[in-house]
């Protein structure tokens, strides 16, 4: 069965062929790897460059007029056209990418099924070579309208509350940080389950199906809503992408144990 979040790297290429894809490189300080090897036509969009501007936090979850301006400069215009992000690695940074163009209104966006590292293992083109990544000047505003999707994130009050009904057993809502275990056993929010993102990915990076995605989530989390939360929330969204591809209601708890640790009462 197809799946409505990640995309394979055959559908990639009919995209690429037919030149009606926008890719994205998504990374944390992995500017060099792009240069090194990308996927051609691709951009590297660097996730601590767009962030709340008026939040102590280090990578704050951007408000959408931080998010329209970023967007603007950085040129994916937001005209029907499929978004394909993908990870050098594999899938781990493509998350958080993903989510935050789908909750500002981008209508088709894909994580690429295995990311750059099962593109290049089945011998498919890349692109090297560095260039200089400049602020896009050809805007047209039509093309950088932008509208939060509501419903999609958790906030610290709720999520403090919450976790205090978990521990009295009143709610079936739970809390999941997909996060290595030992990240997590290294701190965590109260009441938050661990399930690695690892879990649900094969060898070759490949997220395993639907149903056996499903499987896991509904044996360690129940049948309720989800929660997802992390250090920053970058790996808290991609396992909203997991939660999502298995058919789970989830959220996302954006602040997640930076905010927490802050506010924490």
């Amino acid at each position: 069965m197809e799946s409505h979040v990640f995309i394979s790297t055959t559908d990639l290429q009919v995209l690429i062929d037919s030149h009606s894809v926008q890719i994205v490189d998504s990374g944390m300080g992995a500017k060099d790897g792009h240069f090194a090897k990308r996927i051609p036509g691709a951009k590297y969009f660097n996730i601590p460059d767009i962030k709340c501007t008026q939040s102590s936090h280090s990578i704050g979850f951007p408000c959408l007029s931080d998010f329209t301006e970023y967007m603007k400069k950085f040129g994916l215009k937001n005209n029907g056209t499929v978004v394909v992000v993908y990870d050098q690695s594999g899938v781990a940074m493509s998350g958080r990418a993903w989510f935050m163009f789908r909750h500002y209104g981008y209508q088709n966006v894909r994580i690429l099924d295995g990311g750059l590292v099962k593109w290049v293992a089945e011998g498919r083109a890349t692109e090297s070579g560095e260039y200089e990544i400049t602020e896009n000047t050809d805007v047209n505003p039509n093309d950088y309208q932008f509208v939060e999707r509501q419903g999609e994130r958790a906030f610290l009050n709720e999520v403090q509350e919450i976790g205090r009904k978990i521990n009295s057993n009143e709610t079936d809502v739970r809390i999941w940080d997909p996060r290595s275990a030992e990240v997590f056993n290294n701190g965590t929010i109260n009441s938050a389950v661990n399930i690695p993102f690892s879990a649900f990915f094969n060898a070759d990076k490949t997220v395993i199906s639907a149903e056996a995605a499903r499987k896991i989530l509904d044996e360690r989390l129940g049948h309720g809503e989800i929660i997802t939360t992390c250090a920053k929330g970058v790996i808290a969204c991609l396992g909203n992408a997991i939660a999502m591809h298995a058919g789970r209601n989830a959220r996302v708890y954006t602040g997640s144990l930076e905010e927490w640790r802050t506010y924490k009462l």
